[in-house]
């Protein structure tokens, strides 16, 4: 009886089992992403004012709080 029963089932306990490790490799690499960023604050190269990393915007390896300090 089990025997008749397992070519039927071993499809849908495959689709389970690739189900939940694509969903735990998903979760791993979306934790990984957002523990790499912080609450540094940076100060822009033109004016001094502290900027969250974020925020930024660099150019030529300078740091910039916004467009009017980039293009000064």
């Amino acid at each position: 009886m089990i025997f008749k029963i397992l070519p039927l089932v071993a499809p849908i306990i495959i689709f389970i089992l690739v189900k939940l490790a694509k969903s735990y490799i998903s979760s791993v690499l979306f934790s990984e992403k957002k523990a790499k960023s912080s609450n540094e604050m940076i100060v822009c190269d033109e004016c001094g004012t502290y900027v969250h990393e974020d925020l930024l915007l660099k150019k030529f390896g300078k740091f910039y709080c916004s467009k009017d300090c980039l293009n000064q």
